[in-house]
């Protein structure tokens, strides 16, 4: 990363290191490990490295989001589910 001085040192600190994804409340890596440079378009600086999620990455955000929708709506109806 190149030196972005209007950024403080915490914001600094947390680009140095890949950005991840944020998956069921976890920040976690992508399931490649592979990253992409995000670049700031008015300067053509890169920013930071960011996680590049797959097709794996976007199977277990929508399976988390799932249980997150119908957790939160039974718990709102009062409906309960037998197991």
């Amino acid at each position: 990363m190149t030196d972005l001085p209007a950024l403080g040192n915490s914001v600094r600190r947390f680009l140095a290191a890949p950005v991840k994804l944020l998956i069921d409340g976890q920040l976690v890596p992508s399931a490649s490990g592979q990253t992409f440079p995000s670049v700031d378009p008015a300067t053509e600086t890169v920013v930071a490295q960011v996680a590049e999620g797959a097709r794996e990455d976007v199977d277990r955000a929508v399976r988390a989001a799932r249980r997150a929708l119908v957790s939160a709506f039974f718990a709102r109806s009062g409906i309960k589910v037998s197991r």
